[in-house]
């Protein structure tokens, strides 16, 4: 045929052709195959926890505690200069001098970054009713159990908030009714700090979490109640025996957290008992078998 070029099928042993090794007369013999050697998976809790802060202690993480008050002349302007700003616009009446004290303490005496704070704080609360909270307005949404504020304090005397992730499943409820929850629940953790402490712990129960629980806009939230609404509050975060699944998600929100990614602890739920509380004292399902 034209345009064809006919090639003749080759039989061997063809001088001058390397044979293949089926048919080579001394061909190399074949070392019997063998499961490679594979290494145990990690759980993930062992995998974050390596990821943690150099500093496993139960105290507070001095380089991000809030600066102290003393009271002396520039904070007494600074806390003057913050008044008057807010007097000005439509905060006056609003807010609490502590309350003006603490925010300046956090911008560690920056009015115009102090001011633009507890004006987001004070939105946010105007937004979803947070001033006129009482048990009845979260009662339904507590009942999930998702979250509640432990009636023993840790052993540094810190209020203790729990809060059972798997309980949360996205969809469920309205985002502003999960809001309101969270902010009764700070609320009142704040109002039993005992005297000489400023912080609460924070305890995130990751046992049973699934992609259900995986609620990433409610997550962003909780970033900026502590750090933006509720800023310098939480003394530490302790996550507690995350599985695998949750760590996507951990993968997102943690570059969210910043220099304060240092307040995360990762441990197993033996490890809060024993040493975050008192014998007896642990929330249920933690601490010793």
């Amino acid at each position: 045929m034209q345009g064809w070029r006919v090639v003749p099928v080759l039989s061997w042993p063809v001088p001058g052709l390397r044979q293949p090794l089926a048919h080579r007369r001394h061909a190399l013999p074949l070392k019997p195959w063998k499961r490679p050697c594979q290494r145990p998976i990690r759980s993930y809790q062992e995998h974050a926890s390596r990821e943690s802060p150099p500093s496993q202690a139960i105290g507070p993480i001095q380089h991000l505690a809030c600066p102290p008050w003393q009271g002396s002349q520039q904070e007494m302007e600074a806390l003057q200069q913050l008044e008057r700003r807010l007097d000005q616009g439509r905060c006056k009446g609003r807010y609490t001098r502590d309350t003006a004290v603490w925010f300046l303490r956090d911008r560690r005496l920056d009015v115009a970054e102090a001011a633009g704070k507890l004006e987001a704080m004070l939105d946010w609360r105007a937004r979803i009713g947070a001033d006129g909270l009482d048990w009845a307005s979260v009662a339904k949404e507590a009942a999930s159990g998702k979250v509640y504020l432990h009636p023993h304090r840790d052993v540094l005397g810190r209020p203790v908030v729990v809060i059972h992730v798997r309980k949360h499943v996205m969809g469920a409820s309205p985002g502003a009714d999960s809001q309101r929850l969270c902010a009764w629940i700070l609320d009142a953790a704040l109002a039993a700090l005992p005297p000489g402490q400023e912080c609460v712990l924070g305890i995130f129960d990751l046992k049973g979490f699934s992609l259900q629980n995986a609620d990433l806009g409610f997550a962003r939230f909780l970033v900026d109640a502590l750090f933006t609404y509720y800023p310098r509050r939480l003394g530490q975060a302790v996550l507690v025996d995350p599985p695998w699944a949750f760590q996507p998600g951990w993968s997102v929100v943690k570059p969210w957290l910043g220099k304060y990614g240092d307040l995360v602890r990762v441990c197993s739920a033996r490890q809060v008992g024993v040493e975050y509380f008192q014998p007896g004292t642990a929330p249920s399902g933690f601490g010793p078998s």
